[in-house]
């Protein structure tokens, strides 16, 4: 497995990392359709443990898509403390769908 590049102080990270968990990857419509032709999401791929902290996440940045990814193993970013809603994972990702949810722009107001 990778090391942990994000480890920026001692003890943070040191645990073995979460596995085998669904996520929620936000991006943006070209990045989802360059995923689409070349069959992966690079490595780190960042992500939301919740489906709420990922769609205001693509409401706060204007970004369109987000796919449910099943990661292998994943760490906390370092930044998103105490709450820890944001990881990453050190694995490309290959198997993805897009989350059940509608887009910001089919919401009501």
């Amino acid at each position: 497995m990778p090391t942990n590049p994000w480890k920026i102080q001692k003890g943070y990270n040191d645990k073995p990392p979460m596995e085998h968990i669904i996520g929620y990857h936000v991006t943006t419509p070209r990045k989802s359709a360059r995923y689409q032709a070349t069959g992966c999401i690079l490595a780190p791929v960042r992500f939301w443990r919740f489906l709420n902290s990922a769609i205001a996440y693509a409401h706060k940045t204007g970004q369109e898509v987000i796919l449910e990814i099943k990661v292998e193993s994943a760490f906390p970013l370092p930044d998103h403390k105490p709450r820890g809603h944001a990881w990453w994972s050190p694995w490309n990702i290959q198997k993805w769908r897009p989350a059940d949810v509608e887009s910001p722009r089919e919401q009501p107001s």
